[in-house]
């Protein structure tokens, strides 16, 4: 089965209030997500007709079903590998092209499933793991420190799309867990 997972937090709410604040940094409004955006977000993902699959009855997280297909997943990955190429061989990351005509169409898909426009999605970026024990160590996906300058560039992030383009095999892990909500998202392509 293909699918994509999303999840976002309330709106009016700083991500800290719903998930916490990593250990040391204090929560300042200043983090906040734009009110307007974060309500539309919130309302599509938890609306009467959600973008897929529900996951979490507390917060919206969802499946998207065919998001991309294994044929897309493949063209994604050899794009990219170039950039990748150069990076650390532990974990390796690349920003896909926002000019090749399959980014910009998978692009407006997830702005379509969120209920935004593609101008306020960050580019598309793949992170690829070589071994086993390789992996992101728990952490959250939204600006901590407003001090951040990614903060200004970007705004804050009030929602997280990811996108698997490859199958791991059953018993070695790989899988994107939500702690505090007591789950576990396994990687296949398209999910």
């Amino acid at each position: 089965s293909r699918a994509g997972a999303a999840a976002a937090v309330a709106p009016g709410l700083p991500p800290v209030e719903v998930y916490g604040v990593p250990a040391g940094l204090a929560e300042r409004s200043a983090l906040w997500a734009k009110p307007e955006v974060a309500s539309a977000l919130w309302a599509k993902l938890q609306g009467p007709s959600p973008p897929g699959r529900c996951l979490h009855e507390g917060l919206p997280l969802c499946a998207l079903d065919n998001l991309v297909s294994a044929a897309e997943a493949a063209v994604l990955l050899a794009i990219a590998a170039f950039e990748a190429g150069r990076l650390a061989a532990k974990r390796q990351a690349a920003d896909l092209p926002e000019g090749h005509p399959l980014v910009r169409r998978i692009r407006q898909r997830v702005a379509d499933a969120f209920g935004v426009s593609a101008a306020l999605l960050e580019p598309l970026r793949l992170v690829r793991y070589s071994k086993r024990a390789d992996g992101f160590e728990r952490h959250v996906d939204w600006t901590v420190d407003v001090h951040d300058p990614q903060l200004g560039l970007l705004g804050q992030r009030i929602a997280t799309g990811l996108l698997y383009l490859t199958d791991i095999p059953e018993d070695v892990g790989g899988e994107t867990d939500f702690p505090r909500l007591g789950l576990s998202v396994k990687p296949s392509v398209g999910r």
